[in-house]
């Protein structure tokens, strides 16, 4: 089964200016484009490192079969818009809410649970598309403490320390990020 995505919508990033600022310890203006650039950069970096989104994204997934027990990519999940499919003769129509679950099996893990008589579908590549908000930022409880604390220490060395380097994280930061990584 294949399976295709687009991500849509400019992040709004989950570390503002002020908290960057505080971290940094600037207290001027002078400064503001630099730390805004190096806030989206360190949470590109975080989300690279983890495979997942931090600021909240959403999420298309198209694939050619309603699949039982779905796994979504690009987790955590937090709600499922919509689920269109291509039927029969190939008209786009909306899954009723009523014939799936969203399920969160823990913070990193989510799945489609499809309910029993589904529509036939037109054979094709992308008759199913899952449309979700994915990002920890979307979650009830936001983004983890830690996931901010490896951003705030990542805006600090490219801070401090605007030329190259080889390392793009510390083992402080890696350590933060590390039980939010998919493998």
């Amino acid at each position: 089964m294949a399976q295709y995505y687009t991500v849509t919508g400019t992040p709004t990033e989950v570390i503002t200016l002020t908290e960057a600022k505080a971290q940094l310890r600037v207290d001027a203006t002078d400064e503001d484009a630099l730390i805004t650039n190096l806030i989206a950069s360190a949470r590109e970096a975080a989300e690279n490192y983890i495979g997942r989104f931090i600021a909240q994204r959403t999420v298309k997934l198209i694939t050619s079969d309603f699949v039982a027990d779905f796994n979504l990519v690009y987790t955590p999940v937090s709600a499922i818009t919509s689920i269109k499919y291509l039927d029969e003769n190939k008209a786009t129509q909306t899954l009723p809410t009523a014939k799936y679950n969203l399920v969160n099996t823990n913070l990193l893990d989510s799945i489609v649970k499809y309910e029993d008589n589904l529509p036939t579908l037109y054979n094709a590549y992308n008759a199913v598309t899952i449309e979700v908000t994915s990002g920890f930022s979307a979650m009830p409880n936001g983004v983890p403490a830690d996931i901010k604390a490896a951003m705030l220490l990542t805006i600090t060395d490219l801070f401090q320390n605007r030329e190259s380097r080889v390392d793009r994280f510390t083992t402080n930061q890696q350590a933060l990020l590390r039980s939010y990584r998919r493998y």
